[in-house]
């Protein structure tokens, strides 16, 4: 048994922190004291599968940010932003001055390597659990990565993509201008590494002679267990395919946005056009780099405005992470991406039509599709008292909380499924789930009613 309560505390200590934050903080110091007793073990360990994994998959693949504006994937740091950004490097719009040299002339070729889905190891298990056959997920595959890349096509930028492409991994310079391809990356979900050099006589998009920085070609790794591990995830708490697809395109756009030029806006310098982190920025076409400044990360960007371009582990609220899962229901650049993507790439026949954003009250969250090392956040939640203890998330009333009357409450909190149908999720009478609510129940399931009680002095 002690083995076991071991490597159970091994699993949750080492889940990624974004899904930590509700486990550490509440789940975890009550497993503790009760991990002696088998039945309770095994609860715990049935709830942080639920919980844990698919939290820290959805966040990670998502959207992350302390801030709204664009960064630079080859930043001069010791230049001005303006100059910076002139200077950095992007595709090359002359024609090509010998063969196979890479020019935006004759659009960028990505290479993709046969059956990702096949590399990645999921593909009849997912074409099993959404009831379709391997070949028409193959289809969808396709279609979604040919639109995470082609979100970034404006003016002259273009790409044209070969699939079941004879890709050179590891080695940005040759195979095709980008290749795309399943592999190892750590801890990442996807990287890209890209190479440039220095052209006196660059030629930019809107017809300006610049000298600065061409890039010469990319290579996309996409991460095959990480990507593997966040689609079960997903699919273990409910998600529909056009999450999962949505998910997916997220990390190829991301991915392309880095082999295009366009860097982390919270981990590089943080470029916008005035101080306003919320507004549209507005980009001159003939002029892209006039009034670019740089400026701190501000705090609290509404959700639907997070850039597809953040970077960087997290400290995520908990209480956001649902509103992450919404933002996968449009998966399209947002508008400091296309202000980023037109200071690289101005096109003057076509003016980027760029959505007006809205500073909503939405909550603070910070999330990431690719982690680096972090500091867990602290997560501050009332604590519940005795007399305020019940069966929280017994949802048909049988006296104790089931695995699927947790996934029945975070569906319900996605707005996948009427509250209604768990009305004992919702402790405070809004007709709503939030995230303390399922934390909650996750509690309720490991103590049951009776022991959550007895262990109501622990802090969440």
């Amino acid at each position: 048994m002690r083995a076991i309560w071991q490597r159970l505390r091994r699993t949750v200590m080492t889940a990624h922190v974004l899904a930590t934050a509700p486990i550490n903080f509440c789940v975890l110091p009550l497993v503790e004291e009760a991990g002696k007793f088998t039945n309770m073990a095994r609860k715990a360990r049935q709830c942080c599968q639920v919980l844990t994994v698919p939290l820290s998959c959805i966040a990670l693949l998502l959207l992350r940010a302390p801030a709204v504006g664009f960064s630079l994937f080859n930043d001069r740091t010791d230049l001005p932003a303006d100059e910076a950004a002139a200077f950095a490097a992007r595709w090359n719009a002359a024609p090509p001055r010998q063969a196979h040299e890479p020019s935006l002339g004759d659009a960028i070729q990505v290479g993709v390597a046969p059956d990702l889905l096949a590399q990645l190891g999921i593909a009849e298990e997912v074409a099993r659990h959404y009831g379709i056959d391997v070949l028409t997920l193959q289809e969808l595959s396709r279609r979604v990565v040919q639109d995470g890349v082609r979100a970034w096509e404006h003016g002259a930028l273009r790409f044209e993509i070969v699939f079941d492409a004879l890709v050179v991994p590891g080695s940005p310079r040759e195979g095709f201008e980008i290749d795309l391809y399943v592999g190892e990356a750590g801890t990442f979900f996807g990287w890209t590494a890209a190479t440039w050099r220095y052209d006196a006589d660059r030629l930019l998009t809107n017809g300006l002679s610049l000298p600065g920085n061409v890039i010469e070609g990319a290579d996309i790794t996409i991460n095959r267990d990480r990507v593997a591990e966040a689609a079960r995830a997903l699919m273990a708490i409910g998600q529909p395919l056009d999450i999962l697809a949505a998910a997916f395109q997220v990390l190829i756009t991301h991915e392309v946005g880095h082999a295009i030029g366009l860097g982390h806006p919270n981990e590089g310098r943080f470029l916008d056009t005035d101080s306003d982190p919320l507004n549209v920025m507005v980009i001159d076409p003939r002029d892209p780099f006039r009034d670019l400044q740089i400026w701190p990360n501000p705090r609290n960007p509404p959700i639907a405005a997070m850039p597809l371009m953040w970077g960087g582990l997290s400290q995520t609220d908990p209480a956001s992470l649902l509103n992450l899962l919404r933002r996968l229901r449009n998966p399209s650049l947002a508008p400091d991406d296309i202000a980023g993507r037109d200071v690289l790439y101005p096109a003057l026949d076509s003016p980027s039509p760029t959505p007006t954003r809205t500073a909503t009250p939405t909550p603070t969250a910070r999330a990431t599709l690719w982690p680096t090392a972090s500091v867990t956040p602290t997560v501050m939640l009332p604590t519940p008292t005795p007399t305020a203890v019940s069966c929280s998330g017994d949802c048909n009333e049988d006296g104790s909380v089931t695995v699927d009357e947790i996934v029945l409450l975070v569906n319900i909190a996605l707005e996948h499924t009427q509250q209604t149908l768990c009305s004992a999720g919702d402790r405070n009478g809004d007709r709503r789930i939030t995230i303390d609510e399922i934390v909650l129940a996750v509690r309720v399931a490991l103590l049951g009613c009776q022991g959550l009680t007895r262990f109501a002095r622990f802090t969440l």
